[in-house]
């Protein structure tokens, strides 16, 4: 950018370099799927027309469509990946020359929109770094699909993946860094309303890195090689624990343009509920359809009762990377998910020594997964009376299923299942008069193990 400011004519040098100077890495706001679920047309176009500094428009190859290697070296790639010299999403087939499908990346985005911005809203509720990152990582991960495909087993039975999906290529994706930044704005937000929510003591599970090992002690101040302060010393989580000290920040946590932190904080808290708590408030407070209301569904003091699904699962049993997919009488009400990459023969990791581990020391996955939002889609659509827990329970016990798939998109028989505990919980929720506070969700959950067990996965001691 700062060579393109040098070739600019005099009159618009000026211009060019404040923009240069700038310019900070663009993200793309995929939670905003429920509202606004389309893929943007600048991702998937071939060829994009840009304004060279002479004026003239010319077409060029369009940098967020695909990237091409220059050239393959196709000993640092395994399997069909060692023989495609171009990024691609939702391949035809595992053929190298398979074009990609832009199309099916865009269906998916908006089949799964509402998902995605309900899962950024079940982020939001939990209140610790841990809890955060683990809610977080369903959209995140699904995200990764969804670009590259390669896991839906419903779509005439194809399950070929695009560089996307495999964490190991996933970053030579275009999109990669667009969508990583926009983890980090989500959590820049949730540090302004959570500012207490901070890195604790924990250990690198089954599966460690370049630089930290499995079952190595981490915390706030491990270093985050290989990256160093301009001090020399490597940054960690504490040092670097506002964006600001990198010289950036998101439009929303600007907090300069603030007089206090509490209209700082105000302003963040309302933001967070108008892009991503919006669709569960409208929907309770507004009409659904014919003389049925949102507001009939409201208790005393705008309370309700919100439904989930809460899985969890010991990662020794699964595949490094699986989906559970739910769904209500064949319509998908989102999944839970892990994204892992896949083991090396030489690793610690292995499947073999994490079989060996004791119960103890493997650990325990967990999930939360949003109903509320299709109960109310029912509820509109006559199927049910309302989100009392005795119309709810036995409408998602005829109703509520799940099927789970391996990392490569393998659909995986009802004996894999039993290493799941699959339970649906209903906590008490009140809508706050003030349409910029965020929903109010009660700390306490009450299970209902009834609506799972019998199915493969369900019901199951819980931790």
């Amino acid at each position: 950018m700062q060579e393109i400011v040098l070739g600019a004519p005099s009159k618009e040098v000026e211009r060019y370099a404040a923009a240069a100077d700038a310019f900070r890495l663009p993200y793309w706001d995929w939670g905003l799927g429920g509202a606004d679920g389309v893929v943007p047309d600048f991702f998937m176009s071939k060829t994009i027309l840009v304004v060279e500094l002479n004026g003239r428009e010319t077409v060029m190859k369009n940098p967020l469509y695909s990237y091409e290697f220059h050239p393959l070296v196709p000993d640092d790639f395994d399997e069909k990946w060692s023989e495609i010299n171009e990024t691609i999403r939702w391949p035809a087939s595992n053929n190298a020359t398979a074009p990609s499908q832009q199309e099916e990346f865009a269906r998916m985005f908006t089949v799964q929109s509402a998902s995605l911005t309900g899962a950024v809203e079940m982020a939001f509720r939990t209140s610790t770094f841990s809890r955060w990152s683990k809610q977080l990582e369903d959209p995140h991960g699904w995200m990764h699909g969804i670009i590259g495909g390669g896991w839906d087993e419903t779509r005439n039975g194809t399950k070929f993946a695009g560089h996307m999906w495999p964490l190991e290529y996933s970053a030579y994706e275009p999109l990669f860094m667009l969508h990583h930044t926009n983890v980090d704005r989500l959590w820049a937000l949730f540090q302004v309303v959570k500012p207490n929510a901070t890195m604790r003591h924990s250990t690198i599970p089954e599966a460690g890195n370049v630089y930290l090992e499995q079952g190595q002690s981490i915390d706030g101040t491990t270093a985050l090689l290989p990256f160093r302060h301009p001090s020399g010393a490597f940054w960690t989580t504490e040092t670097c624990h506002d964006t600001t000290v990198l010289g950036y920040a998101y439009p929303e946590t600007q907090r300069w343009h603030f007089n206090s932190t509490a209209s700082f904080t105000a302003n963040v808290t309302a933001t967070i509920a108008r892009l991503y708590g919006a669709k569960t408030r409208s929907l309770l407070t507004a009409p659904l359809v014919g003389d049925l209301h949102g507001p009939a569904l409201l208790g005393q003091d705008n309370s309700f009762t919100d439904w989930t699904i809460e899985s969890q699962a010991r990662a020794a049993s699964l595949p490094p990377t699986f989906i559970v997919r739910f769904s209500l009488a064949g319509v998908d009400v989102g999944s839970w998910m892990r994204l892992m990459p896949a083991p090396q023969a030489s690793s610690s990791s292995s499947s073999s020594s994490s079989s060996s581990s004791s119960s103890s020391s493997v650990p325990l996955l967990r999930g939360t997964t949003g109903l509320t939002t299709h109960l109310i889609d029912a509820v509109a659509a006559g199927a049910l009376p309302s989100l009392a827990a005795e119309y709810v329970v036995p409408f998602l016990t005829q109703r509520l299923a799940w099927s789970m798939a391996s990392g490569n998109g393998t659909h995986m028989p009802d004996s894999a299942l039993s290493s799941l505990s699959i339970q649906v919980a209903s906590t008490d929720a009140r809508i706050p008069d003030d349409p910029g506070a965020l929903v109010e969700y009660a700390d306490e959950k009450t299970l209902w193990p009834g609506i799972t067990s019998g199915k493969a996965g369900g019901g199951g001691p819980f931790e």
